[in-house]
């Protein structure tokens, strides 16, 4: 009755820069020498499309039993510690298909709807490739499609609009490509799809001694039990409201009031110096709105999507489906009674973002989840695309969106991005901006909104050399990680140094392990708690089939653990798609030096002449594809007549429209010449962190935020934002003592020389001179909005012009000489001094 799908399928793409030959002897994998080739180039003749294709057929690897099918990843694996390659598998599952399911038929719409998906991306690939046979992919690297086997004839169909891959596959013999059905013995019961495992499982190691005072990992109680009072301070002191609040407001819109709008506008600051100084980054600033030409090519258009599932009875309720699954399942988490529920629960929340609409279907009915509103049942999962369409021009027939990142608009001026740094590689781009996601249930403040803010880096990198030198600098950094061997049992993070995960491929290049770590540092720097503060790794159906490797940091908060930045490893995609998109020419060139020589095969002028008499009108489209393949690669024209020799026969699109079947006989007239290669020609690699301003503010805010309590005839605590003085809205508030020093006309003029003093030094100030409240009740206040530093004066300061220094969090106090405030409070915002300093270079106040 029920069935599971195997890696025996369609090979899409391959990757870039290996020469592979394999052995193997009684049916198990011996040795697997490899070469990378100076130019960068798969030898189509021992590609790893053709050891895929055809390993069952050539050396029953994969027998009926399908026992050894662990033998691929093994190579994969192989291949990435030992050779040190940057390979990986993107496979394609059919998703909501797994041991036991009796009911193929309505997973038939997902699978060719993943297998479109898949498609396209290969597609977008094969048309910035000068021929289809020694695939200079720039790392696409594996992609495999698995289709339903009783879907052969869709999947054929479906192909048939992808003409590129149609005619590479047929060059492989592989079209078309079916999955065998391995019949399972009979199980107990149907599993769940909250315990099905991706093969093969991700690796799992052991995790070393968290650092001093991380030993236990507190829960978000403290944060919960804090989130009124501070809801409560932040919309009183105007830190953020919701936007057009007058008219009643609209949710996931928020407007910044005067000191949350300082504080934001600090930490961009503090993350310009952080990332776009340090790494000497170039910076853009590209439009809010982007045409749907962009956003196509980008993929936004068609799988820019969430699941939402509304209530049956009030359709007015929807709800993100994998976010209300979360939550029941946190909720489920703190009531049950035993460990194994807990593990269950947990493995189901891990998976949410993952689920397909099938397993999402299967979850909210084996858990009888409702709507929470009303308890009313819930409709099944639809796709809802999250960008806002835009019309552009008085007719508005031109179609736009407003961005749902900025990261698009750095790869749209990649080109110009390059000439401005040199043409070296690697470099960065940053973009600073706003913008939209038509959220589904816009709630919990900052953390779900539908206009933000996003800091993102674009870091490209030669993609066959991920290796960083700046990583020695963070290496030694023990951090929290949650990976995916870790999420899909559903245990605890582990502590790990950075060095550890990146050596042991838990965090997939040096690269990426780089910029985790320089995260980690801006996170700390701005006040988020070590504790709570953690990388998770995207699980494999989670993660984009672009990307190689993929975490979040995430912040714990009153809402539990909350993403707040990704870093993820973006491959070529991106540049892929916009280069066939325009037919710009997005490659890079890397000079040789010295040059290498090589044996290149080429056609004489005869040869060339007479194959393009074989295809008559066609012949001057042969000669563009040869004269393109000749520019790229003087060395893959042999490759592809070895190819030819070999098969017999071989289709190519020579371009988008045309696909013509080569025979050995057209490549007769072949010479052979020793070339001088100086140039080598590829599409970067990115690694992209991007971060979410308003989410970052929000958990810094709750982790910094404590009552202090109620002191003398106080009923109430006292709320205090120890915001660290980088972030502050104001560094120092100036405060007269009582209402006889602020009507003094000697207040004025020493007010003044601290103004003059502070404004030279660029240190923000305020003035509280509202001298009918007491000074503690001014100080309190203060401390509320993060002040770090107030200045006090009385009637000493008129005697002998030196005022009271006080510090927000100790509350301690010294005096200090009026001339001297301003430097010193300069300096103990920039760190180049700190408060136990100043406590023994000044005396303390004795009042």
């Amino acid at each position: 009755g029920g069935f599971r799908l195997e890696h025996k399928c369609l090979i899409a793409a391959a990757c870039n820069g290996v020469d592979i030959s394999v052995s193997f002897e009684g049916g198990s994998l011996q040795r697997l020498p490899a070469l990378v080739t100076e130019q960068g180039v798969l030898h189509s003749s021992s590609s790893i499309a053709r050891y895929i294709a055809g390993v069952r057929r050539d050396t029953g690897l994969l027998g009926d039993s399908f026992e050894q099918e662990g033998e691929i990843d093994s190579w994969v694996c192989f291949a990435r510690e030992s050779l040190e390659i940057p390979l990986c598998i993107c496979c394609y599952p059919t998703r909501g298909l797994w041991q036991g399911s009796t009911d193929a038929q309505k997973y038939r719409d997902s699978a060719l709807s993943e297998v479109s998906a898949a498609c396209s991306a290969v597609e977008s690939r094969l048309a910035c490739s000068p021929f289809l046979c020694g695939e200079k992919f720039t790392l696409a690297d594996i992609a495999v499609l698995v289709p339903l086997q009783q879907s052969a004839k869709e999947i054929a169909s479906l192909l048939g609009k992808f003409p590129r891959l149609q005619a590479w596959t047929k060059a492989c013999g592989s079209l078309p490509a079916v999955s065998r059905v391995v019949r399972p013995a009979p199980a107990a019961s149907k599993p769940s799809p909250c315990t099905k495992l991706d093969k093969p499982p991700p690796k799992k190691i052991k995790g070393c001694a968290p650092p001093s005072g991380c030993e236990v990992l507190p829960g978000p109680q403290t944060f919960k039990s804090n989130r009124s009072a501070l809801d409560q301070l932040c919309t009183r002191r105007f830190f953020f409201r919701p936007g057009s609040e007058i008219y009643g407001g609209v949710a996931g819109f928020f407007t910044y009031g005067p000191p949350g709008c300082a504080i934001k506008s600090n930490f961009l600051q503090l993350w310009r110096r952080h990332f776009v100084v340090e790494e000497q980054l170039l910076e853009i600033e590209d439009t809010n709105i982007m045409t749907s030409q962009v956003l196509t090519a980008s993929g936004h258009v068609e799988r820019f999507n969430d699941f939402m599932v509304k209530d049956t009875k009030d359709e007015s309720k929807f709800f993100r489906a994998d976010k209300l699954i979360e939550e029941v399942m946190q909720k489920k988490i703190d009531e049950a009674t035993n460990d194994a529920a807990k593990t269950e629960y947990q493995k189901v929340m891990n998976q949410a973002d993952g689920y397909s609409r099938e397993e999402l279907m299967e979850v909210i009915a084996k858990y009888d989840i409702r709507s929470p509103e009303t308890g009313n049942p819930l409709g099944e999962p639809y796709e809802f695309n999250l960008m806002f369409p835009v019309p552009i021009g008085p007719s508005g027939n031109q179609q736009g969106y407003l961005r749902p990142e900025t990261a698009q608009g750095i790869f749209l001026n990649y080109k110009y991005c390059l000439e401005q740094n040199g043409n070296r590689l690697p470099f960065g781009v940053a973009q600073i901006g706003r913008v939209y996601r038509n959220e589904i249930a816009p709630r919990a403040g900052l953390t779900r909104m539908r206009e933000f803010s996003q800091c993102e880096i674009e870091w490209f990198v030669k993609p066959t050399d991920k290796s960083c030198a700046k990583f020695a600098d963070v290496k030694h950094l023990t951090l929290l990680f949650h990976p995916q061997a870790q999420q899909l049992d559903g245990e605890d993070p582990i502590w790990l140094t950075l060095e550890k995960a990146v050596a042991e491929g838990i965090v997939d290049n040096e690269t990426l392990g780089y910029f985790i770590g320089r995260v980690y540092l801006l996170m700390r720097k701005i006040g988020v708690k070590e504790q709570h503060l953690r990388f998770r790794q995207h699980l494999p159906k989670e993660m984009a089939h672009y990307a190689s490797d993929c975490w979040d940091c995430e912040i714990e908060c009153c809402l539990g653990w909350l993403e707040c930045v990704g870093i993820a490893d973006r491959s070529c995609f991106d540049l892929n798609a916009h280069a066939q998109a325009t037919k710009e020419d997005l490659q890079y060139r890397e000079t040789l030096d010295p040059p290498i020589v090589r044996e290149c095969v080429k056609l004489s002028k005869q040869g060339l002449q007479d194959l393009m008499k074989v295809f008559g009108k066609k012949g001057k489209q042969v000669r563009a594809w040869y004269d393109s393949m000749q520019k790229e690669d003087p060395t893959s024209f042999g490759f592809f007549v070895e190819r030819v020799k070999k098969a017999g026969s071989v289709m190519v699109a020579v371009d988008c429209d045309t696909n013509l079947e080569f025979t050995p006989s057209m490549l007769q007239g072949t010479e052979t010449e020793n070339k001088k290669i100086t140039t080598l020609r590829y599409t970067p690699g990115v690694i992209e962190p991007s971060l979410g301003v308003d989410r970052v503010l929000f958990c810094l805010w709750e982790h910094c935020y404590y009552a202090r309590p109620a002191e003398g005839d106080e009923k109430a605590t006292r709320g205090v934002l120890a915001i660290p003085p980088a972030l502050a809205p104001y560094k120092v508030i100036i405060l007269p003592v009582d209402q006889r020093i602020s009507r003094d006309a000697r207040f004025h003029d020493a007010y003044r020389v601290l103004r003059t003093g502070l404004t030279r030094r660029r240190v923000a100030y305020t003035l509280d001179d509202a001298a009918s409240a007491t000074i503690g009740k001014r100080y309190a206040r203060n401390d509320e909005l993060g002040i770090p530093y107030a200045v006090t004066m009385d009637q000493t300061t008129f005697e002998d012009g030196t005022a009271t220094l006080r510090e927000r969090d100790s509350m301690k106090q010294v005096r200090v000489n009026l001339q001297d405030l301003p430097e010193l409070v300069s300096q103990l915002c920039l760190g180049l001094t700190d408060w136990d300093e100043c406590s023994k270079r000044f005396p303390a106040n004795s009042q």
